[in-house]
């Protein structure tokens, strides 16, 4: 048996669906410090028209990426760190040797990659999920299509990789948040997937938008219910795949200890929070102060995905799904009031840039309360001061910046108030 998991992962090539994500990021950076001896890491990129704009390239995407702090402990002890990560076009995987795919844009990192290479190299997958709880709206269309559609093509290639041996998917606990107990096991579904698919191929965003509602049924929304479908095609496919396990993790904020304590990217969701309560911009919160914030560090998952990737690669025996629970839970809450306390003090303390106010943050369940402080504490004061900032001659800002935080706490309820998981105690639990 291994001795260690590092020596585990010595001289493995591995695939990382989702690697230009928060935590996909974080996983490259452990694996290439603390598993050095890794052969290569291939990491599939969609390229969306957004960034066909901007004319990047996966190449370019991973370029920006290394010059972030995030990579600069691997820096010193491996210049060229580099050369272990290919980055290249998922499109690459749906197409065979003998295929001119022209949405494929030609690179040098294409030449020296193809559908059967791949096939016969990549020993284990990573397979990020779009589990990001951003807070904001998402369209069911966009989540069906990413969290099930794209699995499903992803698996289809999955099953033709002959060295594979075990598939890591990172999924959320919030999958089966209308469960009042959330057991280790796939909560089966009663929608077959493709007959979904396929209804909503032919609707446009307002039929859509309508239609979620009876979709969803119990599922507070479309985040949760696409990714209780996409358990339900793993559990469906799991026969025809090596072994695979699940990690369903809470909502995952900045870092415990690695990269660095503190570390998060901009755009991580909770985070946006946190600056405008530290920014003194969010003073009323809607919810139960004593319910519990299930927050993660980033670090707590990404360790977990690697364990769990050796641990089911030397249980060989064993055909079923490996389900993990990475989440606070009650074993060590961490409380919505305790939240607004710590923001308070720390923002006293170290004053955020270009701050509004000073920060104080209320979380009340009463309605009517939370109502009149949003009317006096949010929407008073900002369009005061975009009154202020028009007589100096510049360009109001601040009522537009409620309305996109307002937007963003309505979204953020349904995982608030329901946010108290009850998990199996035989978890991980931080």
């Amino acid at each position: 048996m291994t001795s260690s998991i590092s020596d585990f992962y010595e001289g493995k090539n591995l695939i990382v669906f989702g690697s230009t994500t928060f935590p996909g990021k974080v996983l490259l950076e452990k694996l290439l410090r603390s598993c050095p001896n890794i052969n290569q890491i291939y990491c599939p990129v969609q390229i969306t028209p957004e960034k066909c704009n901007h004319l990047l390239s996966p190449i370019d995407i991973f370029a920006e990426i290394y010059t972030t702090k995030l990579f600069d402990r691997v820096r010193r002890n491996n210049p060229k760190f580099q050369e272990k990560i290919i980055p290249f076009d998922i499109n690459i995987l749906f197409s065979s040797n003998d295929e001119k795919n022209s949405d494929i844009e030609v690179q040098e990192i294409s030449q020296l990659i193809s559908h059967r290479n791949l096939q016969d190299t990549i020993d284990l997958c990573f397979y990020m999920a779009n589990n990001s709880v951003d807070f904001k709206e998402q369209n069911l269309k966009d989540l069906i299509q990413t969290n099930v559609i794209d699995l499903k093509s992803i698996l289809s290639f999955l099953k033709t990789c002959t060295k594979l041996k075990s598939i890591v998917y990172l999924s959320s606990i919030y999958a089966n948040i209308d469960c009042p107990y959330i057991d280790e096991c796939v909560y089966p579904c009663s929608i077959e997937p493709h007959k979904l698919v396929d209804a909503l191929d032919w609707m446009d965003k307002e039929m859509v938008a309508l239609a979620t509602p009876k979709l969803i049924g119990p599922k507070p929304n479309a985040f949760s219910f696409s990714h209780w479908l996409a358990e339900s095609i793993l559990s469906a496919e799991q026969k025809n795949l090596p072994s695979l396990s699940i990690v369903r993790v809470s909502i995952i904020g900045a870092a415990w200890k690695e990269p660095y304590p503190g570390w998060v990217e901009k755009s991580n969701g909770p985070s946006e929070l946190f600056v405008a309560a530290g920014r003194g911009y969010l003073r009323s919160m809607k919810g139960d102060s004593h319910d519990i914030l299930d927050i993660v560090p980033v670090d707590i998952p990404v360790n977990l995905l690697i364990a769990a990737a050796w641990q089911k690669y030397l249980d060989e025996n064993s055909e079923n799904i490996t389900i993990y629970h990475c989440t606070s839970s009650g074993l060590n809450p961490f409380h919505w009031q305790d939240m607004s306390n710590y923001l308070t003090e720390y923002s006293k303390r170290i004053p955020y840039e270009h701050a509004f106010r000073r920060p104080n943050l209320s979380v009340t369940s009463h309605s009517l309360i939370h109502d009149s402080y949003v009317f006096f504490s949010h929407l008073i004061p900002a369009h005061l001061a975009d009154i202020g900032l028009r007589c100096i001659g510049q360009k109001p800002h601040i009522v537009n910046i409620y309305k996109n935080l307002h937007r963003t706490l309505l979204s953020l309820e349904s995982f608030q108030i329901r946010g108290e998981i009850q998990c199996s105690y035989d978890s991980l639990n931080t």
